[in-house]
């Protein structure tokens, strides 16, 4: 068990939420897809301020998606230019089943947190899944050597005042957020 303080919490930018959405129809083609998410990780909160699709060159099938480094490299490079973000979770789509990590997935995040060169103490995935009748759904999920949990996801900080000066909440939570397609 590490040091860290147990993540509880998932928020992303405006940003990063309408980047997963838009790159989440690409599965109305009937292919997984998916990309990297980049931000910081402070107390027990992850702050997802980047994402991207899964690049020109990724291989995408019905229950996979293989990343185009060189793409993820170039969005890892500029998020690092910009606000010093480091990768810190990926989220991929399920086009059947539930938003549970499947026995892939997992295999996968396993083969991250034992890589000495990554340093991963635990791995945050969301799983996106894009239904006909609810729109688009999410679930994040802290993938550790010895476990796996659910993880809630939360909207990205303070709202901003509108233009009548008022503070506008906005949608509950991240995944509203996602399903509204904003």
């Amino acid at each position: 068990m590490s040091d860290l303080p147990e993540i509880r919490t998932i928020s992303a930018s405006d940003i990063a939420s309408a980047i997963i959405v838009r790159e989440a129809m690409l599965s109305r083609d009937g292919l997984e897809t998916g990309g990297i998410l980049l931000g910081t990780e402070y107390d027990q909160r992850v702050e997802v301020l980047h994402a991207g699709g899964p690049g020109p060159n990724a291989r995408r099938g019905v229950d996979f998606f293989f990343r185009d480094l060189e793409h993820v490299q170039q969005i890892s490079d500029a998020a690092w230019s910009t606000d010093h973000s480091q990768w810190i979770e990926e989220w991929h789509t399920h086009l059947i089943g539930s938003l549970v990590p499947s026995r892939t997935d997992l295999l996968s995040y396993r083969r991250h947190l034992a890589d000495p060169e990554l340093g991963f103490v635990h791995f945050i995935a969301i799983v996106v899944g894009l239904h006909p009748r609810s729109g688009i759904t999410a679930a994040a999920w802290v993938v550790e050597p010895d476990r796996v949990r659910p993880v809630t996801m939360m909207p990205a900080g303070p709202c901003a005042p509108n233009a009548g000066g008022e503070t506008d909440p906005g949608p509950e939570s991240w995944q509203e957020r996602m399903l509204q397609g904003d």
